[in-house]
């Protein structure tokens, strides 16, 4: 994809970049695109197709159509944001549990929060 000896790569890396940025990630339930603006992207396809994406852009006609939809747009942001936290404070927990049950025996003694560690 990237050519024989690489040099093709820059021209697929954006691409790659908005692939990655519109993944939902498995540890927040959402895409770092809908955790930093408060909406799932708009991509050409859902103009194209007139998502309910884009639907919702042609809707707004007024300055305070405008300013209700982006006061909107932050509550969901900050409640996005919450709920990721939170999933990925259970993720951690999850990988700690796993991680102890697996590889804990390994351990000589027991880590304890402060105990210097080589990384």
């Amino acid at each position: 994809m990237c050519g024989e000896n690489g040099g093709k790569w820059k021209k697929y890396l954006p691409l790659a970049t908005l692939a990655d940025r519109i993944s939902t990630k498995r540890t927040t339930g959402f895409s770092p695109f809908e955790l930093q603006f408060g909406q799932l992207p708009v991509l050409p396809i859902d103009i194209e197709t007139k998502t309910f994406l884009a639907v919702a852009l042609h809707k707004i006609s007024t300055t305070e159509e405008l300013l209700e939809a982006r006061a909107k747009m932050f509550e969901r942001k900050e409640e996005m944001r919450r709920k990721a936290a939170e999933k990925l404070k259970r993720s951690r927990e999850e990988l700690m549990k796993y991680w102890d049950r697996r590889m804990g025996h390994q351990l000589r003694s027991p880590l304890n929060p402060g105990d210097m560690v080589l990384v």
